[in-house]
């Protein structure tokens, strides 16, 4: 249950979390340095940006879209793992003694969490890859071209 739910909060929330990504990518786009001024659509509101991704885009291909099957499995298996398997793993350490003291419950879950994040860190890449292909993809740095003339717009500053 735990990794359902987690899937599905992170999936309501993908639009800002894809939004975050392609406002990060500016710079590159930009061919922005971390020590030259920032470009023209990084001064801009990150609300203008993301209402110029709606026009050019939708909503639902602009921002929900893009790598939220890919959120959804990362977060569902992260989750699902660190809970299903932490009351097993701490009973486990814990031993007969069935002593479960404050640092053998932060190792276990630690140890618990570990595990999950490293299940389901291919999904959270393929994530961040997808959600920066839709803008790569329509500033035309990505395959296929680019083909939305708002979105690049206000990628590029303009």
């Amino acid at each position: 249950f735990a990794g359902a739910a987690a899937g599905t909060a992170t999936g309501l929330f993908n639009p800002l979390d894809t939004l975050r990504v392609r406002w990060q990518l500016i710079p590159v786009l930009s061919g922005s340095s971390a020590t030259s001024a920032p470009p023209p659509a990084a001064r801009t509101s990150l609300l203008r940006f993301a209402r110029a991704i709606v026009a050019s885009e939708g909503f639902y291909s602009g921002l929900w879209r893009p790598g939220a099957l890919a959120t959804m499995l990362s977060m569902g298996t992260s989750c699902g793992i660190r809970m299903g398997s932490y009351p097993y793993l701490r009973d486990w350490v814990a031993g007969s003694s069935k002593s479960k003291t404050p640092v053998l419950m932060f190792g276990t879950g630690l140890f618990a969490g570990g595990v999950g994040y490293w299940f389901s860190c291919p999904f959270f890449q393929a994530k961040t890859r997808l959600q920066a292909a839709t803008l790569l993809h329509t500033a035309g740095k990505g395959p296929g071209g680019g083909s939305s003339a708002a979105a690049a717009a206000a990628a590029a500053g303009s």
